[in-house]
């Protein structure tokens, strides 16, 4: 067997080369594939919303009362602010009545340019 030194063996340099795009393509994946998620579960907290507040009358309070009860209940996890409640039920809103292609558009941008984008627009 013999020893590789490394900083002097290109195929060991080409070999590290891969392993670090390997690593770096996976963590990409893994945080669009969070973002899918996070997005995903906006928009079912917000479609409920909608659903809750028309069909048994209620009104704004509820979303103070949701934010202070998940934040209770969860506390470790952030985006459950009255003001991102409000920002998630505007998301819905916004996209509901879209095509199906836009809502997979903008499920694929991260939240925090959703909110550049539906704040400008």
């Amino acid at each position: 067997m013999s020893t590789i030194k490394p900083s002097f063996d290109r195929a060991y340099q080409d070999f590290l080369q891969e392993i670090k795009t390997q690593v770096m393509q996976s963590r990409i994946e893994a945080a669009r594939a969070v973002n899918r998620s996070l997005i995903g579960l906006y928009w079912s907290l917000a479609q409920l919303i909608v659903e809750r507040q028309e069909a048994l009358g209620w009104g704004k309070a509820v979303v103070e009362r949701l934010s202070a009860d998940l934040k209770a209940e969860f506390p470790q996890i952030t985006g459950f602010s009255p003001r991102n409640l409000w920002l998630i039920k505007q998301f819905y809103e916004a996209y509901a009545e879209a095509p199906e292609f836009l809502q997979q558009v903008v499920s694929e941008i991260p939240w925090g340019h959703n909110i550049l984008i539906m704040q400008r627009i």
